[in-house]
């Protein structure tokens, strides 16, 4: 027992004054007795560093956490990406194969089919494009319904 207060008591608070969770009078009395004390400061220390190690390992797991949920949203961004470029595409050439399907059920193109085609031809990618962002549209509100997306929380 030195400055008043016991080892015990000491040692029994080591681990609270290390975290910095005690105050007032009983932070004093433990930061004297330390000073003094030989044993009770080395098991001080073992605890500091002990505490200081597992501090660590909680931050490079948070930071490992952190870099996941970083690639599984840029895996989905690069997933939801890749679908509307598929989506648009199969929406822009659906009034080509509408077109192709009909001209071969009937037997072929027509001179005044082919001149029609020629003359407004700019229509028909207008049409293309307005079918791409139609089917574009579609994939990403049904994609949205149906994926939840992912909540990050932060500390």
């Amino acid at each position: 027992m030195k400055n008043g207060i016991p080892c015990a008591v000491v040692r029994d608070l080591a681990p609270l004054y290390a975290e910095g969770l005690v105050c007032g009078e009983t932070k004093e009395l433990i930061k004297e007795h330390l000073e003094t004390c030989e044993s009770c400061r080395e098991q001080y220390e073992a605890i500091s560093q002990e505490f200081l190690q597992e501090r660590k390992r909680e931050k490079q797991q948070a930071e490992t956490e952190v870099d996941y949920m970083k690639r599984i949203r840029r895996y989905e961004r690069s997933n939801l990406f890749l679908g509307a470029v598929a989506s648009f595409l199969l929406g822009a050439f659906l009034p080509l194969i509408l077109i192709g399907i009909s001209t071969l059920l009937r037997g072929g193109i027509e001179a005044y089919q082919l001149a029609r085609l020629q003359a407004a031809w700019h229509i028909l990618f207008l049409k293309m494009f307005l079918w791409g962002l139609a089917v574009s549209g579609i994939y990403f509100v049904v994609n949205r319904i149906f994926r939840k997306p992912l909540s990050c929380k932060r500390r």
